[in-house]
């Protein structure tokens, strides 16, 4: 019953991550600005309160629920981009460039696209109780874990493909520390060990 629910769910959540994977260059242009008291990854990991880059309220479920819309800046994931002139980008030049903290904002709603939606439309209650199976060391080639609850299941796998490796994510998944699961249908995405 868990899999026909997921599967129904399956092609409403793919139009709307369609829709802002195509919106997402005309969402990044209305931001707020906000306070945030987190743990700052590019600021060598500090606890700090600092100004924060938000979607405006009438978008918010474009972005993830439980984080700041620059934190693709904040969060370091340009070191890792397909991209040199993304790699190379200085925290002088994000502070002066409306364009690259631009960019970063399109980067971190393509990355998390629909997180939104998905959380607000899609999600179930935590459950807690669940039959688990495990094949593999995560991290250390092929690995997978079925967890079967009640009213929901996660499928996680890794395939490993030389330094990188496929990595599926179908069901509900807990997300730091909200009450829900988040839906998730990651069928094809590729990671770095």
């Amino acid at each position: 019953m868990n899999l026909i629910i997921w599967l129904v769910y399956f092609v409403p959540a793919i139009l709307i991550e369609l829709a802002c994977y195509i919106l997402a260059p005309l969402v990044a242009l209305f931001v707020t600005t906000d306070m945030r008291h987190d743990v700052v990854k590019r600021l060598n990991k500090q606890y700090v309160a600092m100004p924060r880059d938000y979607l405006i309220r009438p978008l918010f479920w474009f972005q993830t629920h439980d984080n700041a819309v620059d934190e693709w800046w904040y969060g370091m994931y340009n070191v890792d981009h397909w991209f040199a002139f993304a790699r190379a980008w200085t925290q002088a030049d994000y502070d002066r460039s409306c364009f690259i903290r631009w960019y970063c904002r399109v980067m971190w709603l393509w990355r998390n696209c629909a997180y939104g939606f998905h959380y607000a439309l899609f999600s179930l209650p935590k459950e807690f109780d669940a039959t688990v199976y495990v094949a593999g060391i995560e991290g250390n080639g092929f690995w997978y874990q079925l967890q079967l609850f009640k009213h929901s299941f996660q499928f996680e796998c890794h395939v490993p493909l030389g330094a990188r490796y496929l990595s599926i994510n179908i069901g509900w998944k807990p997300h730091k520390t909200t009450k829900r699961l988040l839906y998730a249908n990651r069928i094809i995405g590729f990671r770095k060990y």
